[in-house]
């Protein structure tokens, strides 16, 4: 069976995102279907296992290679993790990993008291363009979640090197953990300024559809199953090992 794709779109997002649209067209202008499912709905009341449920119906239909980008990222590694036979490969597009943690740090002590005290907090939501309030349930019942999966498929990772919102280091560390079956690729992108979800002042978020990875990765479903002998070299060298890679047989060469 032909593997189909979908994108996971990112935290506040929706299948209406620049990114998610962007590549929606994108494949479509080559014959390719993209799905795009809505992860959360229920926006205020969302959880990680209520976004798997929506991954996991997707998943029923058969194998699919599954595109995330940040929340969505993590999404699919995670989903890939629970159901291998359903995943054939992923690309990540700088995966949050280990999101919970930083959120907690970066709303600090009082911060979390007062969110578990109101039990909501308005954060910024990209794809309605407002303020919506988010339970504290999300980031309480996250914790039930391992912080970095361990997927098996082959993995595309994706990474600004100035991306604020997810560090360089989570995709490096993951990609470097197995690199005959990952790759990670590394672009100075275009960035531009973002209202943060978290607070009011401005992010500076990767432009994705304005980098050369981006053409790169419109070209894989026609690559992607096709494996090839490939060494697979470090990207980022100050934060990965600098040690020769043996052959392996992956798809990941073509790049």
């Amino acid at each position: 069976m032909t593997a189909r794709l979908a994108y996971l779109h990112g935290f506040a997002s929706s299948p209406n995102g620049t990114k998610a649209q962007w590549f929606k067209t994108r494949f479509a202008e080559r014959g390719i279907a993209l799905a795009v499912p809505d992860l959360a709905p229920d926006f205020g009341r969302m959880t990680i296992a209520s976004m798997l449920g929506v991954v996991d119906a997707l998943l029923d239909g058969g194998p699919t290679i599954l595109f995330g980008s940040s929340l969505g990222g993590y999404l699919a590694a995670l989903a890939a993790t629970r159901r291998p036979d359903r995943v054939p490969a992923l690309v990540l597009l700088a995966p949050a990993f280990g999101f919970a943690a930083r959120w907690r740090r970066s709303i600090g002590r009082e911060g979390m008291a007062e969110w578990r005290r109101r039990g909501t907090m308005p954060v910024y939501h990209y794809g309605l363009g407002r303020e919506e309030p988010l339970s504290i349930t999300f980031i309480e019942e996250a914790r039930a979640w391992p912080a970095e999966p361990e997927p098996e498929c082959p993995a595309l990772v994706l990474h600004g090197r100035h991306d604020d919102a997810v560090p360089l280091e989570v995709g490096a560390t993951f990609a470097a953990r197995r690199p005959d079956r990952r790759r990670l690729v590394v672009s100075r992108l275009v960035t531009s300024s973002r209202k943060s979800s978290t607070s009011s002042g401005p992010s500076r978020r990767a432009s994705w559809t304005r980098c050369p990875p981006a053409e790169r990765v419109l070209a894989l479903p026609r690559r992607l199953c096709r494996p090839r002998q490939a060494f697979v070299r470090t990207p980022n060298p100050t934060t990965l090992p600098s040690q020769p890679r043996p052959k392996t047989q992956s798809w990941v060469g073509f790049l």
